[in-house]
């Protein structure tokens, strides 16, 4: 069995302001978001990826 907290989640099922692309993959990563709601939080390697290219 797994062990923590999981990683990844579907890439359709992130939320739109990401602005991930549909076709570009599979997974997205997930936030670590602490006390804060994971629809509200953006991944660091988000934006260092995609929104800084």
């Amino acid at each position: 069995m797994a062990r923590g907290p999981k990683k990844h989640l579907k890439r359709l099922a992130a939320p739109s302001h990401w602005m991930l692309d549909k076709l570009s993959g599979t997974y997205a990563p997930r936030p670590s978001a602490g006390p804060h709601k994971l629809r509200e939080s953006l991944p660091l390697i988000v934006f260092l990826r995609n929104r800084l290219k």
